[in-house]
């Protein structure tokens, strides 16, 4: 078999995938948004490669093929996410309080609306390469921003020296000395 030929029969089994998954009961629409996202780069992988004619040439034709090999190497297992986030084990009362944790971390905006911010939850929580690594200096940044922590306790929260976490706030768009007066007095206590 030539490689253009098994590579877009290898396409269209992962297509024939996506569209089988669609069929599941995603109790949120971020699964189903996630999954229609890798669809369409499934489609327009394979109406390239069906584009490329006899008359391609073979350099082409093998950066095609080592794209859309690549392709389903790295999206075959997100589409394992996404189908286990219809998973009835998911703590889906957790996805909305979750949800607006990561708008407020990951896309804030003055008017204190949010854009583009999905979250799919998935019963597989070892899945590396899907689970943002520092979850544990968001969390914690977060709980500082909004006065529920202290920043030595937030900085034990997220694993680090203070002086590291109060350094690393403006990473994540929080003023390092922003505090109001009562903030200051309560941070002079604590520290």
């Amino acid at each position: 078999m030539v490689p253009a030929d098994y590579t877009l029969q290898r396409l269209r089994a992962v297509i024939a995938q996506a569209k089988a998954l669609q069929c599941s009961e995603f109790p949120y629409d971020h699964s189903q948004q996630a999954l229609e996202r890798v669809l369409a780069h499934f489609r327009l992988l394979a109406e390239t490669m069906e584009s490329l004619g006899d008359n391609s040439s073979t350099e082409v034709v093998q950066q095609q093929c080592a794209i859309a090999t690549r392709d389903i190497h790295v999206y075959l297992p997100l589409l394992g996410f996404i189908l286990r986030s219809t998973n009835a084990r998911n703590a889906f009362e957790f996805h909305r309080p979750f949800l607006r944790l990561a708008q407020d971390v990951l896309r804030p905006h003055a008017d204190g609306g949010h854009v583009d911010t999905c979250l799919v939850m998935s019963s597989e929580w070892d899945f590396v390469p899907y689970i943002y690594h520092d979850i544990p200096m968001v969390v914690a940044v977060k709980l500082y921003e909004m006065g529920r922590l202290s920043s030595g306790a937030a900085a034990e929260m997220a694993g680090v020296p203070k002086p590291v976490f109060l350094g690393r706030l403006a990473d994540y768009g929080v003023a390092t000395f922003g505090l109001t007066g009562a903030q200051l007095d309560r941070e002079t206590r604590l520290a």
